[in-house]
């Protein structure tokens, strides 16, 4: 009888740690009649994949350039997303990054984003350029995970005006 109780306990706990995975990834839009770009999440889960929202597109794997025309200037974003390895405990569903976003060929990062990564304590969750009265508004909202039951508390956004001049 304890034979079969430990049997159906392996069995069990192998089921559950097979039925969970996550697949990191990004979706974009680049709306021409506001002239904003913005990047999402978009991960794939076994529990059912981010919605994709309407206008976005999913960002496919590999590094892909992303223009957009904000206002009168010309922004040029670059998205990676990495693959899953083989193993690892961190990366281990892959990463979605921007590692660059420029208008007008100047640098609004100072370095690369990780979209939602879990191996942040706060993860970015949006990332939105749009026009501002004196220059170009670059938005950034965060969030924390709690690591007991994996909720998520969204924090205020940061939005900096970066002047690109004309």
């Amino acid at each position: 009888m304890a034979s079969c109780l430990v049997l159906l306990v392996a069995l069990s706990w192998g089921l559950s740690a097979r039925a969970e995975w996550y697949r990191a990834g990004a979706q974009f839009q680049c709306d021409a009649a506001t002239g904003t770009f913005e990047v999402l999440p978009y991960n794939r889960k076994s529990g059912g994949d981010d919605p994709i929202r309407p206008g976005f597109a999913v960002a496919q794997d590999g590094t892909s350039l992303q223009s957009c025309q904000i206002g009168k200037h010309s922004l040029l974003a670059k998205l990676e997303i990495i693959a899953p390895p083989a193993e690892g405990a961190c990366m281990g569903g892959g990463a979605a990054r921007l590692p660059s976003i420029s208008i007008d060929g100047a640098a609004l990062l100072a370095e690369g984003i990780a979209i939602d990564s879990v191996c942040d304590d706060v993860a970015v969750i949006r990332v939105k350029v749009e026009p501002a009265l004196s220059g170009i508004a670059l938005t950034t909202c965060t969030a924390t995970y709690s690591e007991a039951d994996g909720t998520r508390r969204e924090l205020p956004c940061e939005t900096k005006i970066i002047d690109v001049g004309g």
